[in-house]
């Protein structure tokens, strides 16, 4: 029996299967953050504060507390923190918590 014209002219679905081998590629891994110089930090203090930027503000940019940039910015007998040494504790924090 010959097919309806109806038939003929309708598309037919068929599953193409792609016989290429597929390589995987693996995503970039995103490299692990290392810990900041006190030296670098710093000197990004020094040209955020100069630039006329808030201490709550450099903080939060540098993701640093506040203390630190205060420590720094004030630079007062009165305060008897070891900014370097609890620079280096938060960054051990900070990178913990990465």
């Amino acid at each position: 029996m010959a097919p309806r014209s109806s038939e003929a002219s309708e598309p037919t679905l068929e599953k193409v299967v792609d016989k290429t081998p597929v390589v995987k590629q693996s995503a970039p891994k995103p490299s692990k953050p290392t810990a900041r110089k006190w030296e670098e930090v710093s000197g990004q203090i020094k040209k955020l504060r100069e630039a006329g930027e808030t201490v709550p503000a450099i903080a939060e940019k540098l993701q640093v507390s506040r203390v630190i940039v205060n420590q720094f910015c004030v630079r007062s007998y009165k305060m008897t923190v070891n900014t370097k040494r609890l620079f280096e504790r938060e960054e051990e924090r900070r990178l913990a918590e990465n």
